[in-house]
């Protein structure tokens, strides 16, 4: 286990650590607001929650994003229990999705992905300064609704744990946040892999 930048990283790159760490962490600043703020308004707890919580949910998001689903629903239930703290419906028949549509609040695994989305535009604008692996290819053949901008999908034939990062070390021989190489880089955006180690 390697906590690197505030991520936890193990050898098999699962993110089991690093979830429960960033769940703890949110849910302690949940409990603080809830000491503090029972009385305020809803607009004030609103905030509190997007600004003192959900950013440690949300931090590098784009590098650890899991598919697994119980991982996916261990987060989604720190911001259940927000929403039912904001608008004070604890009831077992109170519907949470009608609570974050009244809200005005998505889904963190749909921002993850719009986080994602948001990332893979600015490597192919050439707006980061992220390395663009060779792995990442335009198609060879384009068509008309892909507006010149398709990539080849990326099959791997070996386990994608075994070098999904590669960190290298800059020139004076530390280690360097622009330096992160993302080997496969489209795990960003698709981190789901069949048993075979295919990208699907």
């Amino acid at each position: 286990m390697y906590k690197y930048l505030g991520v936890y990283i193990s050898s098999d790159l699962s993110w089991d650590a690093h979830v429960n760490f960033i769940c703890s962490k949110a849910n302690r600043a949940l409990g603080f607001i809830r000491r503090q703020l029972g009385k305020c308004s809803q607009e004030v707890k609103l905030k509190a929650y997007t600004s003192l919580v959900r950013p440690h949910l949300e931090y590098a998001s784009c590098a650890w994003d899991p598919h697994v689903e119980t991982q996916i629903n261990q987060i989604e239930m720190v911001q259940h229990r927000a929403v039912r703290f904001i608008l004070g419906q604890h009831g077992r028949l109170d519907s949470v999705t009608e609570m974050l549509l009244k809200l005005g609040l998505s889904t963190l695994e749909s921002r993850r992905k719009n986080a994602r989305l948001c990332l893979f535009f600015k490597i192919d604008k050439g707006f980061t300064p992220l390395i663009t692996p060779r792995e990442l290819q335009l198609k060879t053949v384009q068509r008309r609704a892909d507006n010149g901008r398709a990539y080849e999908h990326c099959i791997v034939t070996q386990t994608p744990f075994s070098a999904l990062f590669i960190l290298k070390l800059s020139g004076n021989g530390t280690h360097s946040l622009k330096t992160w190489y993302p080997w496969v880089i489209l795990t960003l955006f698709l981190p789901t892999w069949d048993v075979r180690g295919q990208l699907v």
